[in-house]
């Protein structure tokens, strides 16, 4: 199904395939069985220019996921893990 196909496309990080899909009618908001959209698996996958293709076709950064987890909560996780490793690196030697 179409929204399968574009989930499985964001998760790669497929760009090309991603702007087929969508120009053939496939919601960009479409969600899995667990209601995890090609945004929330971009973001959680770090595509970060598939979030940002995803975005400016109009994805939902705020739809949540069946647990109530939104994209905005991936990347914010992401952003302070990320600089918590950098911080721990930068103290233990």
């Amino acid at each position: 199904d179409k929204a399968m196909v574009l989930l499985f496309l964001s998760c790669k990080g497929d760009e090309k395939g991603i702007e087929w899909q969508l120009s053939q009618g496939t919601n960009v908001n479409c969600g899995d069985f667990d209601d995890r959209t090609a945004l929330h698996v971009a973001a959680c996958e770090g595509h970060a220019k598939v979030v940002e293709l995803l975005l400016k076709h109009g994805a939902n950064v705020d739809a949540s996921d069946r647990w109530g987890s939104t994209v905005s909560s991936f990347l914010l996780s992401f952003f302070l893990l990320k600089n918590l490793w950098t911080l721990l690196s930068s103290i233990v030697p």
